[in-house]
């Protein structure tokens, strides 16, 4: 991108989409065809549906050129990072903050670049609730409500929260399966009630750029999430409730399974 373009629709909003090159779990995955279109392609196709100025933040020529051919935009962050939020961070603080013409903009919205099944319709709820309750927390998510104990729910790839959803407060985030149910009895036709995460972040853009001055905490290493660090800091995270059914893409056998959600929505 040139540092010198304008966004527009959403006036106050801009998405940044993190694609490193590099996986250890999946070699290029950002690449993956998923129906015949590359994930991070269809991915930034997603979230520009919605309104936002749209941006692929990455370290890649290989991502930055397919991005462009398919009509999108990219904004180069070659620099040494540990997190997606970091890189979505030094992407604002480089190419946004202190800028003339970007003075509008004071929210992020931050979408992973492996969520292909991310809707137009769960950012516009995240943005909403973003302009809502902008006063009364750092952080804004998404989390879907789940009932029963599955394989999801004892998976350490699927992340769980605990959270309020009268007040909307985010109390903590694990891979562990919470919360845990004490009782081996359960009364007959109960269901167990708990929240997945999904890996959508939105920040004022003073909550943003604190990240970058913020440690690696403790939690945020045991757990490998690093919106922990935000709660290790006494910052609040807030959620709004989605029913939308995401699958990220962290191994290679996860493309049939999006492929499949795809193919049922059809």
């Amino acid at each position: 991108m040139n540092s010198t373009e304008k966004c527009s629709p959403r006036s106050s909003l801009v998405a940044l989409i993190p694609a490193r090159y590099g996986s250890t779990r999946f070699a290029k995955k950002m690449l993956a065809p998923i129906d015949g279109i590359p994930m991070i392609v269809r991915v930034s196709q997603n979230v520009a549906k919605s309104g936002i100025p749209t941006f692929v933040v990455t370290d890649s020529v290989e991502i930055e050129e397919i991005v462009t051919l398919a009509g999108g935009k990219v904004l180069r962050v070659d620099d040494e990072v540990r997190t997606g939020t970091e890189r979505v961070a030094v992407a604002y603080k480089r190419y946004f903050a202190g800028k003339e013409e970007f003075k509008h903009i004071t929210q992020v919205i931050n979408v992973q670049g492996d969520e292909p099944l991310t809707k137009e319709n769960d950012l516009t709820r995240l943005a909403d609730f973003m302009e809502e309750r902008g006063e009364d927390f750092d952080l804004f998510t998404l989390v879907r409500p789940r009932m029963g104990v599955d394989e999801e729910f004892l998976s350490s790839g699927v992340v769980k929260v605990a959270y309020n959803e009268k007040n909307h407060h985010c109390f903590y985030f694990s891979r562990a399966p919470i919360p845990h149910y004490r009782q081996v009895q359960v009364e007959e036709g109960e269901k167990r009630h708990w929240y997945q995460h999904i890996g959508i972040y939105g920040y004022s853009t003073q909550a943003l750029l604190s990240f970058l001055d913020l440690p690696s905490s403790p939690l945020e290493r045991y757990e490998s999430l690093e919106q922990l660090r935000f709660l290790e800091e006494g910052k609040k995270i807030g959620a709004v409730c989605t029913q939308s059914v995401l699958v990220s893409v962290d191994y290679p056998e996860d493309i049939q399974r999006v492929e499949g959600v795809l193919r049922g929505q059809k």
